[in-house]
């Protein structure tokens, strides 16, 4: 089974103030929308703008993705990480469960992915009306439990991972594990399957 982690965001400060508050009022608000959403639009020069619709971008290849960055003066290494992380967002399939990381050796909310990939300009965490700079956007069905819990309260087999500095990242647990053991209980998995398609059932097996 592979699971997904999306870290709310990476305002830097020294544990207080406007940055440190800041991650936590995004991930609160893709919460209560039932959203996850990622940015990747550098200060020095992305390739999305407000004409690309959601199926041109869904059509891209990882390598097309790299080939705008570079084009907007990236480095090879930042290009590359960029694409293969928003590729990798992109095409998580629907029923994938989902970790909102703070950042601070902190899970906000566990939760399933449940909408395709959007590109959204104007929404909810990108445009004039928002607050934010993330136009990538799945919809989420996020669980009331468990919440704002330690990774260290995870296996420590992906204890690791969960806290590495990517935004989107995922990781592949072994049926039987430890692992595979705290998502039964933690996700609630067994209440969810009872609701989920068959498609969104495949992911889990």
């Amino acid at each position: 089974m592979r699971i997904a982690k999306v870290n709310a965001g990476h305002w830097k400060d020294g544990g207080s103030g406007p940055g440190f508050n800041k991650r936590y009022e995004f991930a609160g608000d893709l919460v209560d929308a039932g959203k996850v959403a990622i940015s990747f639009l550098d200060a020095d020069g992305h390739p999305f703008h407000k004409t690309l619709k959601t199926k041109q971008i869904k059509n891209l290849s990882k390598n097309d993705i790299k080939e705008g960055y570079l084009k907007e003066g990236s480095s090879e290494n930042k290009a590359d990480n960029r694409a293969s992380q928003l590729v990798r967002f992109r095409d998580w399939p629907i029923g994938t469960p989902l970790f909102l990381y703070l950042g601070r050796n902190m899970v906000y909310r566990v939760g399933y992915i449940k909408g395709e990939y959007e590109f959204d300009w104007n929404g909810d965490f990108h445009g004039p009306e928002s607050n934010y700079n993330h136009p990538h956007v799945r919809e989420v069905e996020w669980a009331d439990a468990p919440e704002l819990f330690s990774r260290k309260k995870l296996p420590e087999d992906f204890q690791g991972w969960i806290k590495h500095q990517q935004t989107a990242i995922d990781y592949d647990v072994e049926p039987g594990s430890d692992a595979a053991d705290f998502l039964a209980l933690a996700f609630g998995i067994g209440r969810s399957l009872s609701g989920m398609g068959e498609a969104e059932l495949r992911v889990l097996r």
